[in-house]
C-alpha cells in the first residue's frame, strides 16, 4: 500500500505499537502528545494500545481512537512489569508484528518503510534503533505540511545520536517475547535482555538506526527519583541479579551475557 510521497509501508493490521505513559502533566504532556500522534500519522496506521492508568492516558486515548488498558502488573514501587505489560499486549494485539516503543518518541513514514521492507526478508526478527535527542518544547502542528522536515532538522541541527544502549523501540515477530523474565520496567538490563532472548529464539536482530531518525523529545526526570539514584535503587539491583543470579556481572551496564551483535541496515530500497 502507497503512502504519502510513493513509501510503501506496513498494512494496517500487521503492526501493533504499544506503550506506557507517564502522567499528561506540564511537559511530559506535550511531548507525549506529539509523539503517539505521530503514530496514529503513519500510512497506515498501525492499531495502538495505551496502557496504564496515569493521568490523562484515558483521555488522549479516547481523543485519538486508541486502545486503552488501564490495568498492568507493577511492583512494590508502583514499577510496571514488562513481563505482565508485553504479555497483555500480545494478547490483545490480531497482528503479525508487535512493537513496544517509549511514549516520547516520534515516528515518521521512514519507520514505516523499514519495518516494510525488512518483513519482507525475515521471518523471525527484532527490530531496535537508536534515538536522536531534540529540546523541544511545543505542540507539533501535524496540519502543516513538512513538519516532519522540520523536526528532522531540528534533530541534525542538535546533532545527539544516543549510543546503542540508548533502545526506544523494540519490533517483533509474535511469539518472540513470550515468557519474559519479570524485570521492572525502566530500571536497566531488560533492553539487553530482549536482544538476548531474540537472538537466542533464532529471530534476526536488525538496527535499522542509520535509515531511521526517532525522535526522541527531551524532558526532565521530575516524574521518578534522581536519574543517578535509579541505578542505586532496589529495583535495578533485583533486576541486575535476575538476569545474573551468580554475580558475575551485576557491576556491568551491559552484562556480558546479553552482549550481542545485530545487523545494521544501512540502506532501504524504496522500490518494489
Amino acid at each position: 500500500m502507497e503512502g504519502p510521497g510513493g513509501i510503501v509501508s506496513v498494512v494496517t493490521s500487521d503492526l501493533t505499537l504499544f506503550a506506557i505513559p507517564k502522567n499528561f502533566h506540564g511537559h511530559f504532556a506535550t511531548i507525549q502528545r506529539n509523539a503517539i500522534t505521530s503514530w496514529t500519522r503513519l500510512n497506515p496506521r498501525p492499531q495502538i494500545f495505551l496502557f496504564g492508568d496515569e493521568d490523562g492516558t484515558a483521555e488522549i486515548a479516547g481523543k485519538l481512537g486508541i486502545r486503552h488498558f488501564p490495568e498492568v502488573a507493577r511492583n512494590e514501587f508502583n514499577t510496571p512489569m514488562i513481563d505482565d505489560l508485553f504479555r497483555r499486549a500480545e494478547q490483545h494485539a490480531t497482528s503479525p508484528l508487535i512493537g513496544y516503543i517509549n511514549s516520547d518518541i516520534v515516528l515518521t513514514d521512514e519507520f514505516s518503510l523499514a519495518i516494510d521492507r525488512l518483513r519482507k526478508r525475515h521471518e523471525k526478527f527484532m527490530i531496535v534503533g537508536r534515538r536522536w535527542d531534540v529540546d523541544w518544547d511545543r505542540s507539533l502542528d501535524f496540519s502543516q505540511p513538512g513538519w516532519e522536515d522540520s523536526l528532522r532538522a531540528a534533530a541534525r541541527r542538535a546533532n545527539v545520536q544516543r549510543p546503542g544502549n540508548c533502545i526506544d523501540y523494540f519490533i517483533f515477530s509474535r511469539g518472540l517475547c513470550n515468557g519474559l523474565l519479570p524485570f521492572a520496567l525502566g530500571r536497566f538490563v531488560h533492553d539487553n535482555y530482549l536482544l538476548w532472548l531474540a537472538k537466542s529464539r533464532g529471530a534476526a536482530l536488525l538496527d535499522i538506526s542509520p535509515v531511521v531518525m526517532a525522535i526522541h523529545q527531551n524532558h526532565d526526570y521530575s516524574h521518578s527519583q534522581a536519574f543517578a539514584d535509579v541505578r542505586q535503587s532496589p529495583e535495578v539491583r533485583r533486576n541486575r541479579i535476575m538476569q545474573d543470579p551468580g554475580g558475575i556481572s551485576t557491576r556491568s551496564r551491559t552484562p556480558r551475557k546479553f552482549c550481542v551483535k545485530m545487523e545494521r541496515i544501512g540502506r532501504i530500497d524504496t522500490c518494489g
